[in-house]
């Protein structure tokens, strides 16, 4: 880890940035007077009474210190209670003294990217600043606690196209300013909101995103300096599964108005409960494919062939479970996938689906077809993709 100074040539960036070393005492004084934080947290160190845990929080003066005294424990903690562990692959494919831009697939809001967080610092790398949509800051504790941990501000609202493309031209700015002047990588979901169908899929408007900062240069040279990493993220038990299908299902009613506190319902759900087996894969970095793009090719096409490649490098790197083959199996028809499970696999997961269907209000035959498919993607779109 490295101690967080942020020094951004524009104040536009303060709406954007994660809080500097210098923000982080009086942040810690807020949350320490929080009744819902200090509970939290006092699940990580039962042994702390009420004075000494505020006199551990008070002690805490960096993000370095936050991240490796809190943050760090977290994690540890949500493996050890709410995951049957976690397994790494791909760090020897990065160097600590390069920034990169880590774009993942999206199946927790939390998770996803605080496992890698935990990965780095295990290993001795820097952590990375973490993206993080303005409608999840949902309190003045959840933006304190995320400012310290170097999450940064991802505006979508908008009232005209003007303003929302302002939205995406100020955050490609200072995602390259943070990569290529202050060396700090940085983590990005491959789309806005979480994947919900089982299906990873890079959206075409992030690289545009990414590109726009440098509109003036080619493709190549606008996005090579980013050295993207493409990330793919397994959970054995997908993160709130029964909440996606039911919102999958209402939407096809129609839009989908989320109710009071569904997304804080979300984070928390997908942080207690339990997770299964853990498989996170750093791909391999895209800055070769990038370089031997085709220059006489236009814009958009080199945008489809890296969304492609990414998508692909994603799914080929994502580790199927036990459920997913079962599933894909009883999608299908077939017993492709039997070498993969045995048959009390698939009573077991029968017995799954059915628990889990019985958290969701409405249940119909439908909600279960949506959720044995939420299992069945990954395995069918690898299928597709790899062969």
């Amino acid at each position: 880890m490295t101690t967080n100074n942020i020094n951004l040539k524009q104040e536009i960036y303060d709406d954007i940035r994660p809080y500097r070393d210098d923000e982080v005492e009086e942040a810690m004084q807020r949350l320490s007077k929080d009744s819902l934080f200090l509970k939290a947290i006092q699940y990580i160190f039962p042994d702390k009474d009420e004075s000494e845990m505020q006199s551990f929080l008070s002690g805490i003066k960096t993000i370095y210190d936050f991240q490796g005294k809190i943050m760090y424990k977290v994690i540890q903690y949500v493996l050890n209670t709410s995951s049957d562990g976690a397994t790494f692959h791909g760090i020897d494919n990065l160097n600590p003294d390069t920034p990169y831009l880590f774009i993942s697939n999206h199946r927790d809001i939390f998770f996803d990217a605080a496992l890698l967080q935990y990965y780095l610092f295990s290993t001795r790398f820097p952590t990375s600043q973490i993206s993080f949509g303005k409608n999840l800051m949902l309190n003045d504790t959840i933006v304190d606690f995320g400012k310290i941990n170097k999450m940064f501000t991802v505006h979508r609202e908008g009232k005209t196209a003007r303003e929302m493309y302002q939205h995406s031209k100020n955050l490609s700015d200072y995602i390259r300013q943070i990569l290529t002047e202050t060396k700090e990588s940085i983590w990005i979901a491959q789309r806005n909101g979480r994947t919900k169908d089982g299906i990873d899929d890079t959206q075409t408007g992030l690289l545009q995103m990414l590109a726009v900062s440098q509109r003036k240069k080619n493709l190549t040279e606008a996005l090579l300096p980013l050295n993207i990493i493409p990330i793919a993220i397994s959970y054995e038990f997908e993160p709130c599964d029964n909440l996606k299908v039911r919102e999958n299902y209402l939407k096809r009613s129609g839009p989908y108005q989320k109710a009071e506190g569904e997304d804080f319902k979300s984070i928390l759900n997908g942080i207690v409960e339990n997770k299964g087996r853990i498989h996170m894969h750093l791909c391999d970095p895209m800055n070769e494919f990038i370089r031997d793009l085709n220059p006489d090719e236009n814009h958009h096409h080199q945008i489809e062939a890296i969304r492609q490649e990414m998508n692909k490098r994603i799914i080929s790197g994502y580790r199927c479970w036990t459920f997913n083959y079962v599933a894909a199996d009883i999608i299908e028809n077939k017993t492709d996938y039997t070498q993969y499970y045995l048959p009390e696999d698939k009573i077991r997961f029968y017995d799954f689906i059915k628990n889990r269907l019985n958290k969701i209000e409405g249940k119909n035959p439908e909600m279960e077809d949506m959720l044995i498919r939420l299992y069945a993607n990954p395995v069918l779109r690898k299928k597709e993709i790899t062969g």
